[in-house]
């Protein structure tokens, strides 16, 4: 017979699940929020006398009468070239409209830094900076003068594109036949142990079998950094487009609107969320005892597979990024639904027992008994530093600073940067958890936090007026009585 207080919770676990499952598959299914919204639906009405015409380089108009006009004023009438039709007084300069302010991919100081990075990528050719519609391009020519080929960048173009922590800025070499020669990576807020493990890969080669031909072409994601790779051939596509009209269709007979370039992750994802799920089956079954040498021997596994090998931890940030514009893999969905049962059915599984960074610090906690004091600070204010500290990073991350979205310390870790400061400061809090157990999770990790909340959300129901006991979580992160986690950590 169940009594009030499960049955209770039993219907809020079963309540949460159910609100939680919605909002997970409405967002699978129709994708972010933060998309790009098109707030002028313009339909074009071309007539014999609305038809633009395209004035080339090689003209002899003088170059000052035509061209891209900026929003300064004339030298000769100091008039801005801004009017309105019929108005008097017009200027005789004509021409395209580029207000840089507007426009970011246009100010001059990006022309200037694409056109030396053209020229870093491509020592061997002659980099000439030129203007198309919306972007700067680089004409690229041998020795004997003649075109070999054409450089590009999504500086300032494709900002809407979202990849783990924000935009990720590329450059694309095209070749006089209409190939992509290379990619180029160029700047992003990215962890770095995620990029090194992308061009390990050879994630920016597979882009030089892709023809311009207007045609949909697949490449294989990176396992483990799945949303980084997935923004970058999504970044690839809209410069593609962007470019297509101008000024790709100067120099191609063929028209390269519509080539798509997409990041598909290999069956071996499969294999991956297949193996996480037994991990978290091996703590959610009631039928098989846990001894404690099966139990360290998991988390051990889970430290190395989940952490060394596919440096896949889950964060805070997955569950912010359908708010921030990024769509998440079948990998990271499937590993966010176990997270979030874990913490609505089983009082956290993930953070007391799968998350590779904690169990690193448990396992250094056994390896050295004798080294643990008890913490510097009260329970209360443990809760109330970690709680504070999640708020504002969240919100950091939500208002624009994406470089907060690697605050976490396990890419680092497990990437195992040398010549990262982050490696060394994730080595150190490791050390010290050996002394002050599970000090970041019990005080710095906001996931801990957040996945806390959810737990916290459905074992809050008490009977009315039945006093419950008093005594210690077996949750690492919500209790601090030193000789409590000494105890819990020695009898995992």
């Amino acid at each position: 017979m169940v009594t009030p207080f499960n049955a209770n919770k039993q219907w809020k676990q079963f309540a949460v699940t159910l609100l939680v499952g919605i909002i997970f598959f409405w967002f699978w299914s129709q994708g972010s929020l933060n998309k790009p919204a098109q707030l002028i639906n313009l339909v074009e009405n071309e007539s014999a006398f609305l038809i633009p015409i395209f004035i080339q380089d090689n003209t002899e108009i003088p170059q000052k009468t035509f061209g891209l006009l900026s929003s300064k004023k004339t030298e000769n009438t100091g008039v801005s070239p801004y009017k309105l039709v019929g108005q008097k007084n017009m200027t005789k300069s004509y021409g395209l409209i580029a207000d840089p302010h507007h426009q970011p991919s246009m100010f001059a100081e990006v022309g200037e830094a694409i056109h030396q990075r053209a020229k870093l990528f491509n020592s061997s050719s002659t980099a000439i900076l030129k203007s198309a519609l919306d972007m700067f391009y680089i004409e690229q020519r041998n020795v004997e003068g003649k075109l070999s080929g054409l450089y590009i960048e999504s500086t300032g173009l494709t900002e809407h594109i979202k990849g783990y922590a924000g935009a990720i800025t590329l450059g694309i070499s095209i070749s006089p036949q209409g190939k992509i020669n290379k990619v180029h990576y160029i700047a992003s807020q990215e962890t770095s142990s995620y990029l090194r493990q992308i061009e390990n890969a050879g994630f920016y080669q597979q882009f030089s079998r892709v023809d311009l031909d207007g045609n949909a072409h697949q490449i294989d994601a990176v396992s483990g950094a799945t949303i980084s790779t997935q923004a970058m051939a999504k970044t690839v596509t809209e410069l593609l487009n962007k470019a297509a009209e101008s000024p790709l269709s100067l120099y191609m007979d063929e028209d390269t609107a519509d080539t798509r370039v997409d990041a598909l992750l290999t069956n071996e994802w499969i294999i991956q969320i297949v193996v996480i799920t037994l991990i978290f089956s091996y703590f959610w079954q009631p039928w098989v005892t846990r001894s404690r040498s099966k139990t360290t021997a998991v988390m051990l596994f889970s430290a190395l597979y989940i952490g060394f090998y596919l440096n896949n931890s889950f964060t805070y940030i997955s569950l912010l990024h359908p708010f921030l514009g990024v769509t998440v893999s079948l990998l990271v969905g499937f590993y966010c639904a176990l997270v979030l049962l874990g913490a609505i059915w089983n009082n956290n599984t993930y953070c007391k027992f799968v998350c590779p960074y904690g169990n690193v610090q448990r396992l250094i906690t056994r390896m050295m008994p004798n080294l643990r004091q008890s913490f510097f600070v009260s329970s209360r204010w443990v809760k109330r530093v970690r709680t504070v500290l999640t708020l504002v990073v969240a919100m950091g991350v939500i208002i624009g600073k994406s470089q907060w979205a690697s605050y976490e310390l396990f890419p680092d870790l497990f990437g195992l940067e040398a010549l990262s400061f982050w490696f060394y400061i994730a080595l150190a809090t490791i050390l010290i958890a050996s002394i002050y157990p599970m000090i970041w999770c019990r005080l710095l990790c906001p996931t801990g936090e957040v996945l806390d909340w959810l737990s916290d959300l459905v074992s809050a129901t008490r009977i009315k007026n039945k006093p419950q006991p008093k005594k210690h979580s077996i949750s690492c992160i919500k209790c601090t009585a030193s000789e409590c986690i000494s105890n819990r950590i020695d009898n995992l």
